[in-house]
């Protein structure tokens, strides 16, 4: 095994040496460590503390006079100063051509006999036998097996407990659903004879005498060619179009080869030509196409079109007629969504403008219920998430010191008042805080270690004098593969 490894008994009673020096050294410098359990304390009051609170939500039917209609002075003005939000993407108009299985099905002429030789080779789909879901209990004897099931016919017992008294889970004694062929021929007539009884036997099984349990009765069922006719004409359909597709590949790659354009291409077979302006947002017809997407992308303009395959054995080939920049689209072209973003922050200062007002009124007297509606949040942690907030609701309330303390969170389309009620510390005897505590004190300890160990490393290479040079090091990583 040494020589396997490039070592002589010398060397490896060497390295063992080495290693046990090193295991030595990190137990002294690290043995004994004892974090200050304060500090886990600490850390686990702030993190398991929880609050009650209490929100007042304002909405847009909360403004006493509701929105403004724009005015064309607002719009243009707003328009001016956020063109970044109204700024299309880099666009790439393409010119593509492409044919799919999809596009050929419909003039796929399919023979009656084929379709009828895949309805029968599909018999086992489309008809399904008479079932039962099942479950075995196998006993080492019949009198076992009799026994367990006078008990369970007296009442004395039931199958659950039989299963659970041997060790078994209801996984383990489940065999799913069952034909008669997949039964042993006493066990299959005793089973599917009985119509009525839910535990069956003791009957002989392939692993000995067993108990049965019936959940439920499957019918036997049959889907008539008929009614398979259509989904079995699709699937023929789409692999004679497939077979279309896969000949055309060698004709259209010698037309490319020749100089035909993609316009030629539709003309002279079963391609179709399309155009298309896209960005990175563009997932309708051929942009949701992973292949095209990626082949846009790369394309320059001049190159040569390429015939390239689709995932549902699909071809086509595209060419970049132009890279549309980044352009800011005339007010007109963009009107309604200048409106909407104009409305939406209009609402939102509305919002925060009529929130400031109500607290106002609190801190003269008033009551947060007195305001409105008034909805209740108890025993919340810091990194809860209270749906339909701001997501710095939770965050806002924490930062309260004292119940009957309010804060203002304005949102999108809604502001809050939130006041502190209640501030619940970490309750030591939740099983969950005593396990926060282990993993915090865990955390800390080893923190503490590797601070420590480095730390010791650093005044080792210190006193004799080592230096690492960490920007050859990271140079000499960059030249790995």
């Amino acid at each position: 095994m040494l020589r396997q490894n490039g070592l002589t008994p010398a060397q490896f009673e060497e390295d063992m040496r080495e290693d046990t020096a090193r295991s030595l050294l990190q137990v002294a410098v690290l043995g004994g460590l004892q974090p200050d359990q304060a500090i886990a304390e600490a850390l686990v009051a702030y993190q398991g503390e929880t609050r009650d609170f209490s929100i007042l939500t304002l909405t847009e039917a909360d403004l006493p006079t509701g929105l403004p209609a724009p005015e064309e002075a607002d719009l243009v003005a707003h328009y001016e100063a956020n063109p970044g939000r109204f700024t299309r993407p880099e666009a790439r108009r393409i010119t593509y051509a492409w044919v799919t299985p999809a596009m050929l099905m419909d003039d796929m002429e399919i023979d009656e006999g084929a379709l009828r030789d895949l309805y029968e080779a599909r018999a086992d789909l489309y008809r399904q036998p008479e079932r039962r879901l099942l479950e075995r209990l196998v006993f080492i004897d019949e009198a076992a097996a009799e026994a367990a099931f006078a008990a369970i016919a007296a009442g004395e017992t039931d199958f659950d407990t039989l299963v659970a008294e041997r060790g078994l889970s209801l996984e383990d004694v489940d065999l799913g659903e069952v034909a008669r062929g997949d039964l042993a021929a006493e066990a299959a007539e005793a089973i599917f004879s009985d119509t009525e009884s839910e535990i069956i036997g003791p009957v002989q099984s392939v692993l000995g005498p067993a108990l049965f349990r019936v959940n439920a009765v499957l019918d036997a069922s049959e889907v008539p060619f008929e009614e398979a006719e259509e989904e079995l004409r699709a699937e023929l359909a789409a692999e004679a179009a497939r077979r279309v597709i896969d000949d055309l590949r060698d004709p259209v790659d010698d037309l490319l080869a020749e100089g035909a354009t993609l316009e030629e291409l539709a003309a002279d077979t079963e391609m179709r030509l399309g155009a298309i302006e896209l960005t990175p947002a563009s997932e309708d017809g051929i942009a949701g196409y992973d292949a095209f997407r990626e082949a846009a992308r790369l394309a320059e303009e001049g190159d040569f079109p390429e015939l390239l395959e689709l995932s549902d054995g699909g071809l086509f080939a595209l060419r970049l007629d132009e890279v549309v920049p980044p352009t800011l689209p005339p007010l007109d072209d963009v009107r309604e969504a200048v409106a909407e973003s104009w409305r939406a922050g209009v609402l939102r200062e509305q919002l925060a403008a009529r929130g400031e007002t109500l607290v106002g009124q609190l801190a003269t007297g008033a009551t947060l219920e007195s305001l409105g509606s008034v909805s209740a949040e108890a025993e919340v942690r810091r990194q809860d998430f209270i749906p339909d907030a701001p997501p710095t609701l939770v965050a806002q309330v924490f930062r309260l010191s004292q119940p009957g303390d309010v804060v203002l969170v304005p949102g999108a389309d809604r502001a809050l008042i939130a006041r502190l009620d209640a501030i619940n510390p970490a309750a030591r005897d939740d099983p969950t805080t005593q396990i926060l505590t282990q993993i915090i004190g865990q955390s800390v300890a080893q923190s503490m270690a590797q601070d420590i160990f480095e730390g010791y490393g650093q005044a080792m290479q210190a006193e004799v004098g080592i230096r690492l040079d960490q920007s050859m090091i990271n140079a000499v990583h960059t030249q790995f593969p």
